[in-house]
């Protein structure tokens, strides 16, 4: 899925040209002002660990009701939403 989004020539590419991955120099030259900053980002850094499987999907834990399976779960919710009419809040009204 993301392959075909970032290959997709119809995706919007709005770059600039201060999009790119900046040297410790020119970081300490934007931040000299605030010096911190540069120190907080590292210390953010450190406490981040992320490990992902590439060409897998990660979607997160979803609880369905009374255990029924995910793919079970969405079935029965896309018919019954087509199914059953929406109805206005306080109305009784189908929309």
């Amino acid at each position: 899925m993301i392959r075909g989004f970032l290959s997709d020539q119809r995706r919007p590419k709005v770059f600039s040209r201060d999009q790119y991955f900046k040297s410790q120099a020119e970081m300490a030259e934007l931040f000299k002002d605030v010096p911190e900053a540069l120190q907080n980002s590292v210390e953010i850094a450190k406490r981040c660990n992320l490990k992902l499987a590439l060409g897998k999907s990660q979607l997160p834990r979803f609880p369905t009701p009374g255990n029924m399976g995910l793919d079970d779960y969405l079935k029965t919710r896309a018919l019954y939403r087509r199914i059953r009419p929406r109805q206005s809040v306080g109305s009784g009204a189908t929309a």
